[in-house]
């Protein structure tokens, strides 16, 4: 084999710390006002981990250190407004949102309407982290660590780590095309 263009300049794969299990206090760098294709509207709130975190700035020492020309933000959350069941109701992740929010901010309270959003940006939150399972391209199972709910800033840090979320009861296998055995 011949040495592929570009090999010395290529990054290593899989050379990246992960976020860790459990809680961490994360600065809010925005927030998002969204509409699901089905109708139902959401918030996608965009997060990094505070300076005085135990992994400071990890989302965006992860985004300066992609190489890849698509390079995205991973530190977010999509967080639904409405009760999936009864769209009449608040969902209870989005409340969790709000409270903690505002109970991580001294004297903070939500100006709901149109200043909801920007009023977010630089607020400080908690964070709980678990791992979940998810598909991998050739058909194995990977976990990675991704934000599950939000805390107050006071609690996070005690907070219990979840139980890993696996992917529901389904039979994956790789794919065997051209495998000669």
């Amino acid at each position: 084999m011949q040495k592929p263009s570009g090999y010395d300049e290529a990054p290593v794969m899989g050379n990246y710390e992960k976020i860790s299990p459990g809680g961490h206090v994360l600065e809010i760098k925005k927030v998002e006002e969204c509409i699901a294709s089905n109708g139902n509207a959401y918030v996608n709130v965009i997060f990094d981990t505070d300076i005085t975190d135990s992994q400071p700035h990890y989302y965006m020492d992860l985004y300066k250190n992609d190489t890849r020309p698509d390079k995205k933000w991973c530190g977010n959350k999509f967080v639904f407004v409405n009760d999936y069941n009864d769209p009449a109701k608040t969902n209870s992740q989005f409340k969790g949102f709000t409270t903690s929010v505002e109970a991580s901010n001294k004297g903070f309270i939500i100006p709901w309407g149109d200043g909801f959003c920007d009023s977010m940006q630089g607020k400080k939150v908690g964070g709980v982290f678990r791992e979940e399972e998810y598909m991998k391209n050739d058909g194995t199972i990977g976990t990675a660590v991704r934000l599950a709910w939000f805390q107050s800033v006071n609690t996070v840090k005690e907070a219990k780590i979840p139980d890993i979320k696996h992917l529901k009861n389904e039979t994956f296998a790789p794919p065997m095309d051209d495998v000669p055995w």
